[in-house]
């Protein structure tokens, strides 16, 4: 037996696995908790019960990727034991070591900037757990990658496959925190039982230039640096210039004829082809295939020199005031070289207007009814896995 730390006024002793479960490199705190119960023969409720019983919050509440350091670094320091692992090694596996690294707030209630969201109720997620289906294919090897639930990724790097979502047998999102003890493994849906190891996507499809945009972001994130109009930047600046990449090019793709559509233009980005995302979701929300259009584009505007911004941003009337597309907008440090020599306009005031009957347009209503497709599609869903779950209840 191996001791911990004591708590609670009592020395506190714990088991290590009967069945060994190292945590394997790259793989989520979620992905490792979830294959050491089904090691155990034994539910992921009752796994986590039985070690932290002395925890008086519900863990199955928490994003497990995120790991439990906003609950209590002793759940860390038992789990590196049971993982055969150092605490450092542990911690760095988890999103809010990311976070950390970008400069971003990590809160335990609130979605991480560049994480995908799982949106749990309880164990249920309304979204599926990205995954690759060839990673998945080997029932001993399979575990779920930390990077996979990171907003750029939406190939796997080892066999450039789109990340899927959902079950491609029954379709619906992918749970691995429902796993089933009689499944043994993580690769299985919990609802039709199926194997998850099935490509919908062929791999003609893979865009290059995006796979070279999320390798270049993956080395990025490890370096801890990267560049900017030829200016060497930390990660953290890096990833805030792209976010602003992204919602530029957004704005670009609601009308081409406008100053950023002709701005693109004069870089010799074609967006003519390009649809814009079906609803007006922050990025962590839009679909892979969304996502891929816009790095798409963002992995050529990180080619413009400073110079073609400056001359381009003068040929189509560009100043500092354009970019206040909404008021949250924050200019990134690493644009700062371009920002400061654009012409700077006396802000204008706007009167608030008032509002009538006048209808709204389609291209709202056509956002508001993506949203409600998306609505309607998770509660089918949901539905689905509550008549799965009675079902094996009355078995």
């Amino acid at each position: 037996m191996v001791k911990t730390k004591e708590r609670n006024s009592h020395n506190y002793w714990i088991k290590p696995l009967t069945f060994p479960t190292p945590l394997l490199e790259g793989e989520s705190i979620g992905s490792w908790i979830i294959r050491a119960s089904l090691s155990q023969k034994c539910s992921l409720t009752t796994f986590m019960g039985f070690y932290w019983q002395h925890v008086d919050d519900r863990l199955d509440r928490y994003d497990f990727d995120k790991g439990f350091e906003h609950v209590g670094s002793d759940i860390h320091e038992d789990m590196a034991i049971l993982a055969e692992t150092t605490v450092d090694r542990f911690n760095k596996q988890t999103l809010t070591s990311f976070a950390r690294e970008q400069g971003l707030i990590s809160h335990s209630s609130s979605a991480l900037k560049w994480t995908l969201p799982l949106s749990r109720r309880h164990l249920y997620g309304r979204f599926g757990h990205p995954y690759c289906p060839d990673c998945m294919a080997d029932n001993e090897k399979s575990h779920l990658k930390l990077r996979w639930r990171l907003a750029w990724s939406v190939y796997c790097d080892e066999h450039h496959r789109v990340l899927q979502t959902n079950c491609p047998h029954c379709d619906i999102p992918y749970q691995p925190l429902l796993a089933k003890i009689e499944n043994r493994y993580i690769n299985f849906c919990c609802h039709c039982e199926g194997k998850i190891d099935k490509a919908v996507i062929p791999t003609e499809h893979i865009d290059n230039d995006v796979l070279k945009f999320q390798q270049l972001a993956q080395m990025v994130w490890h370096n801890k640096y990267g560049y900017v109009l030829d200016e060497k930047v930390s990660s953290g600046e890096w990833f805030e210039f792209i976010l602003f990449a992204v919602n530029m090019v957004r704005v670009a793709l609601k009308n081409s004829e406008y100053m950023f559509g002709r701005l693109l233009a004069e870089f010799d980005i074609d967006i003519a082809h390009t649809k814009r995302p079906s609803t007006g979701s922050r990025l962590e929300l839009l679909p892979a295939i969304e996502r891929v259009e816009l790095f798409k584009l963002v992995s050529q505007l990180l080619q413009v020199s400073k110079e073609q911004w400056l001359k381009s941003g003068e040929i189509v009337g560009l100043t500092q005031n354009s970019f206040n597309w909404n008021k949250k907008t924050e200019i990134p440090k690493a644009f700062m070289p371009v920002y400061t020599r654009l012409k700077s306009n006396p802000k204008r005031e706007y009167k608030q207007r008032e509002r009538g009957n006048e209808p709204k347009s389609f291209e709202t209503i056509l956002m508001e009814w993506h949203r409600l497709k998306r609505k309607l599609e998770a509660r089918d869903q949901y539905e689905r896995h509550l008549e799965s779950g009675q079902r094996d209840q009355t078995l």
